[in-house]
């Protein structure tokens, strides 16, 4: 039984260390989506440390993305893991975009007992595709759409148009 313990202790502190060296915010809520357990980078994420136990998840997200993350909260709770991107908003008032996943914890009974997720801060990768995207789509001198810009909007109205001539070709 000693053996079993030790065994257990060496387990957690496994846990505990690989949990808290991975550049993911990694969390648990209960049924009511309050947090029950944080990793110190899940609270450098959206608060001060000590902070979000107790709290519910949404205090933090972003009020545009609050109902995604019910609703993705939601599908865990009836058994199916997702993972979206939602804005998170820091206890200091900075946004952060990030991909959080959402994953249920089954009970030996079956039922979903909590829910554990990670929350992976992506606002530097959204700051680059955004300037490659501008690279991409406009000028560098003059800051003007370019070509591939006029290009790229003839060809979605183009799309839009086709798409009406066929829809009103199902309604005849």
């Amino acid at each position: 039984q000693v053996s079993d313990i030790t065994s257990l202790r060496r387990s957690e502190t496994r846990y505990r260390t690989l949990t808290e060296s991975v550049p993911v915010g990694i969390f648990e809520m209960d049924r009511s989506g309050r947090f029950v357990d944080v990793t110190p980078l899940m609270e450098t994420l959206v608060a001060t440390p000590g902070t979000l136990i107790g709290r519910l998840a949404t205090d933090f997200v972003h009020p545009e993305h609050q109902d995604r993350v019910r609703l993705h909260f939601a599908r865990a709770l009836a058994g199916r893991g997702s993972s979206h991107e939602f804005r998170v908003v820091h206890a200091d008032g900075r946004e952060r975009v990030t991909l959080s996943s959402f994953q249920p914890v089954i009970g030996p009974d079956g039922t979903v007992e909590s829910v554990i997720g990670t929350v992976l801060d992506i606002t530097e990768r959204k700051r680059h595709e955004a300037y490659v995207h501008h690279l991409a789509f406009y000028d560098p001198l003059t800051r003007l759409p370019n070509r591939r810009m006029l290009l790229e909007r003839l060809r979605q109205v183009l799309a839009a148009i086709r798409k009406l001539e066929d829809s009103d070709g199902d309604e005849a």
